[in-house]
């Protein structure tokens, strides 16, 4: 069954406060949410901050669970932890939950306050910062390098 069936359910459950328990199935979260394997605790979507990982709907009605790298003024930039692009404009009306907590195999708790966990978000935003700058250096250096 896909999420997009169940996510009436899911929304009443976590709107009237209760936790919903969710295994993901892509792989833009590795290394830290393993697909089929791991499962995240999602929440009712309230006082979102930078870093929080958070399920989305896009404009395209895909359903998303990527990490909040920058919240600005009216949009949200956000990114797997896989990947090294942001997505921009996120509303946050596009926000339907918050992921409390993350279970590996399904019951070790990952420690989200831990130094550990802090350092590999750390490494995150740095991964996606080099990969901008090598594009932006790039596109800077590509009319002068010759075709072949």
């Amino acid at each position: 069954m896909e999420l997009k069936d169940t996510w009436p359910i899911i929304e009443e459950v976590i709107s009237s406060g209760g936790e919903f328990h969710l295994a993901p199935h892509g792989n833009s979260m590795l290394p830290l949410i393993k697909p089929g394997k791991d499962t995240v605790v999602l929440v009712a979507p309230t006082d979102l901050k930078e870093q929080d990982i958070v399920l989305y709907r896009r404009a395209n009605g895909q359903f998303i669970l990527h990490r909040i790298m920058y919240i600005k003024k009216d949009h949200l930039l956000m990114c797997g932890d896989n990947l090294d692009y942001y997505e921009y404009e996120i509303k946050l009306e596009d926000i339907l939950a918050k992921v409390k907590d993350i279970l590996i195999d399904g019951k070790t708790k990952v420690d989200t306050t831990s130094r550990k966990y802090k350092k590999y978000v750390k490494s995150r935003y740095r991964k996606v910062r080099v990969a901008q700058f090598k594009n932006f250096l790039y596109r800077l250096a590509k009319p002068f390098i010759k075709n072949k």
